[in-house]
């Protein structure tokens, strides 16, 4: 399996893996501030091979009011990961804490086939253990070029490029999940700084609270096949961004299409 270069050995003692929101509201709190998004909130979410990102649009009330694209670009640990490993041996820089970046990388961090941190923060947490610590803790780090790819060719996957008994779809999986979770509370704390409300509560709350009020967007290459967009539609009912298969509350997206409509509105 393909592993980062990463510098120093850490201890798995000084992290901390949180399976839930930093922050968040109480369930009457957050119900209240996404009251307004109800139908009217979009996130498109672009998960790439080498990074991925996400954009979300809330629909003003006045109907001839122009909507705004807002593209987050404040992703954590991003000069904290230090140089990064990919699939294929090499490696890159991850860009500069200053430098404001519309994308995370690619990474998911599985602890005994669980997903426990996604994107710079789960390479930071990696480089930080020693060897020890990561077979005894089960912990493997996988890329986007091996989990997203896979689901269109499965015969891209090399030999040890995912931990034994973890697909490419359940990985997609963990990851959409995660970050998914990083998506509410980014919209949660974006909501609490426009009423002037303190958020405070738990994951499973702001979940619960977003169902049915917020429309998701995933693409996929255009090439993809009906097969392999089906595996994502899937991915993304098992990471509870959706609570039925078929919902409607789901769009998969030809990355063409999402181009041509971000022209279209300018």
């Amino acid at each position: 399996m393909a592993t980062p270069t990463c510098s120093g050995s850490g201890s798995i003692g000084r992290i901390s893996v949180t399976d839930g929101l930093r922050s968040g509201l109480n369930s009457a709190d957050s119900s209240t501030l996404l009251k307004s998004a109800r139908a009217t909130t979009t996130v498109a979410i672009d998960v790439g091979t080498y990074g991925s990102g996400f954009a979300y649009v809330i629909s003003p009330p006045n109907e001839n009011a122009r909507p705004t694209i807002k593209v987050h670009t404040d992703w954590p640990d991003r000069a904290a990961a230090g140089a990064v490993g990919t699939a294929a041996g090499s490696s890159a820089e991850a860009p500069q804490s200053e430098v404001r970046y519309p994308k995370t990388r690619s990474a998911l961090l599985l602890r005994g086939g669980k997903g426990v941190a996604f994107g710079w923060t789960a390479v930071r947490m990696f480089c930080e253990m020693n060897n020890q610590e990561r077979t005894d803790g089960r912990y493997y780090l996988v890329y986007g070029e091996d989990f997203k790819l896979g689901l269109q060719d499965p015969g891209r996957v090399g030999a040890g490029r995912l931990p034994e008994g973890v697909s490419p779809e359940s990985a997609f999986t963990e990851f959409l999940r995660l970050m998914k979770v990083y998506i509410l509370e980014q919209l949660l704390q974006r909501s609490a700084r426009d009423v002037g409300t303190a958020p405070a509560a738990s994951a499973a709350s702001v979940s619960a609270t977003a169902r049915g009020m917020i429309r998701w967007c995933l693409t996929v290459p255009a090439l993809w096949s009906d097969e392999a967009k089906g595996k994502v539609r899937r991915a993304a009912h098992r990471a509870a961004l959706i609570t039925k298969l078929d919902s409607d509350e789901l769009t998969v997206v030809l990355e063409p299409e999402a181009a041509a409509l971000q022209v279209s509105v300018g």
